[in-house]
């Protein structure tokens, strides 16, 4: 970012209409707002001066071009600046000015007769509910119904990728009833088609972020080169509420760096839902503040951790991989405050005051650690500690930015949970990732998915219940119902409780207690339903062998062969089971539409099928 003798590397905090910008990456060049017309006029006069010269140069450099010069033509008018200078040029030139500067409507009249490939503006979304949002948009400059027409597509949990243009836009159903449209690959449907400035679409998911990308096309079959995109995640229909994303590290004094390049704070999503921070205000009792504009949805996994930091670029901050990159707000290495609010600018979610070290650890190179759990009070400096270990790509300072680390006393994290029937009992087996102050397990019973769950067995009374405290490891727990009928169907969940008492509940899983049957074979079914979206249900047969009991596991690769998620392994008794996949990698993070492979393995027996996840 350039202005004057100022170069920046990341966003300008203040007069960022005033910087030219450059792409390194992809290697591109955008000059400041207030000249954006000027330097358009002037490459729409040298093309049209040097035609041939350019094309026998590079045919595809002005078509590449012109649609965008189009645009900065009419967002920066001719001022009386520019046109004194195209004056004064002339005096040198014989005369000659620059028609586009002298009409302005030219540009429009000689290269843009038949319409515009540039598209939409200022896309935004209102109206957003758990279920509905919607979106509008400016048409282009010199849009013309008669010859232009624009097509949206729509998809959930990951980014637009799919392409429409091998077919005429006329071709494509559009519905507002979101999946009801054309679907264009794997999970892009058509909300919209036509010559409008907006569409209310329906039929959404509670706590999902969709993503948008709007083409315009010209003729029917030629389309744009680059597109509108945005994103926005659907509400809860229980709204976000204090407690739901707490604060809990905060790296205020680093010493690898300097403080302007290496503070961060991380916040922990304490629910079971996503939620969307995009829109959110960061500020302290004073004067900093930062309303968090992401460009889009800024979603925090449930049970996840998201780094808001004053430098992404993790070469020059000390190693953080930092989320979202704010301005205009500081961590002061004395007192200070980190508050979130919602986007109207009232509604407090979290907030932590420490003091400079009076009650508050005061540390340098290391963060403050929230060492107490979800549903303790963060603000309180007692449950606040030093960070005792530098994490991974670290270039000193510890913390564990981002990760749920040894210094931390947050929920468990359980990847899967399942029960199964042999010889007239019910076996419930589940497998946790990771456990921070955890005293143990309950079980819970009802007879039905909705009905009442009463309490069956705890880890007071039964050592094989109890939990791990800390652990950083896998861990499997197994626990037999003797006390079920034949021929009926329970349900279960259980619930972990930490050293505060705090119970986190885990299922429901069904268990249909028939008489004694142990499978012939080995052998995992097709996974119902397939697609999903929310979850699917793998159900596998075990058969007898000489063992007492069997090593089986099922992995989750994708299409390119990575491994995304251990999803059971555990020794198993002969019978039929079931495990849930909700679409999730071994990090409790969702995974994007596509195909995935499940691959079920015992000692002798190998299969895989194919599980195709649509957002």
């Amino acid at each position: 970012w350039y202005r004057k003798s100022q170069v920046l590397s990341g966003i300008p905090p203040s007069l960022i209409n005033e910087y030219s910008e450059k792409d390194n990456d992809n290697p591109r060049f955008e000059p400041r707002e207030d000249h954006k017309g000027n330097a358009a006029r002037a490459m729409f006069y040298f093309y049209t001066m040097y035609k041939s010269e350019a094309d026998n140069a590079d045919p595809n450099f002005f078509s590449l071009q012109k649609d965008i010069l189009y645009n900065w033509h009419y967002q920066d008018p001719v001022d009386s600046a520019e046109s004194a200078r195209n004056d004064l040029i002339a005096t040198y030139q014989d005369g000659k000015v620059n028609p586009f500067i002298v009409d302005t409507s030219l540009v429009r009249r000689a290269y843009f007769s038949n319409g515009t490939l540039s598209p939409p503006l200022n896309l935004t979304f209102s109206n957003v509910s758990s279920s509905a949002m919607t979106l509008t948009w400016s048409l282009p400059v010199g849009y013309d119904a008669a010859t232009n027409q624009l097509l949206v597509l729509m998809q959930s949990g990951t980014a637009v990728d799919d392409d429409p243009s091998g077919a005429s836009v006329t071709t494509y159903l559009a519905s507002s009833v979101f999946g009801s449209g054309s679907e264009v690959g794997t999970g892009s449907y058509t909300v919209y088609n036509g010559d409008g400035t907006g569409v209310s679409v329906t039929g959404l998911t509670e706590n999902t972020t969709y993503y948008v990308k709007i083409w315009n096309t010209r003729n029917d079959t030629t389309w744009s080169t680059t597109q509108t995109t945005g994103s926005q995640t659907t509400v809860s229909s229980n709204p976000v509420q204090a407690g739901d994303v707490i604060i809990s590290e905060i790296l205020q004094n680093p010493n690898a760096v300097a403080d302007a390049d290496g503070e961060w704070f991380e916040i922990y999503n304490t629910t079971n839902s996503n939620i969307d921070i995009n829109g959110w205000i960061i500020k302290d009792n004073d004067t900093d503040s930062h309303t968090i504009a992401n460009g889009g949805a800024l979603v925090i996994a449930p049970h996840d951790f998201l780094v808001l930091g004053n430098n992404a670029n993790s070469s020059t901050n000390g190693g953080v991989p930092v989320d979202y990159q704010y301005s205009g707000f500081t961590l002061a290495n004395g007192a200070d405050e980190v508050v979130l609010l919602l986007s109207d600018g009232v509604t407090e979610i979290d907030r932590v005051e420490y003091d400079g070290g009076i009650n508050w650890p005061d540390p340098t190179g290391a963060s403050m650690v929230y060492v107490g759990t979800a549903g303790q009070d963060n603000n309180l400096p007692s449950l606040w500690g030093t960070a005792t270990t530098a994490w991974q790509g670290s270039a000193g300072d510890k913390g564990s930015p981002g990760e749920n680390g040894s210094d931390q006393s947050l929920p468990v994290t359980l990847s899967s949970l399942t029960a199964s029937v042999q010889n007239g009992l019910v076996t419930l087996h589940w497998i946790t990732e990771s456990e921070i102050n955890n005293l143990g397990f309950e079980v819970y019973r009802a007879g039905n998915e909705n009905g009442f769950f009463q309490r069956i067995a705890s880890y007071e009374t039964d050592p094989n219940l109890a939990g791990q405290g800390n652990s950083n490891q896998p861990h499997n727990y197994v626990f037999t119902d003797s006390t079920v009928q034949a021929e009926r169907i329970y349900w279960y969940k259980i619930a972990d409780v930490d050293y505060g008492g705090v119970r986190t509940f885990h299922g429901p899983v069904e268990a249909d207690v028939h008489s004694p049957f142990i499978p012939e074979r080995f052998h995992l079914y097709p996974n119902y339903p397939n697609p999903f979206n929310s979850g699917t249900i793998l159900r596998f047969e075990v058969s007898q062998t000489s063992l007492n009991s069997i090593p089986v596991s099922i992995t989750i690769y994708n299409v390119t062969g990575q491994k995304v998620r251990n999803l059971f392994q555990a020794d198993v008794i002969p019978g039929t089971y079931e495990v849930k996949w909700d679409g999730t990698s071994n990090r409790n993070q969702s995974l994007a539409s596509g195909i995935y492979i499940a691959v079920f393995e015992t000692v002798r027996y190998r299969q895989a099928i194919k599980l195709v996840l649509i957002r």
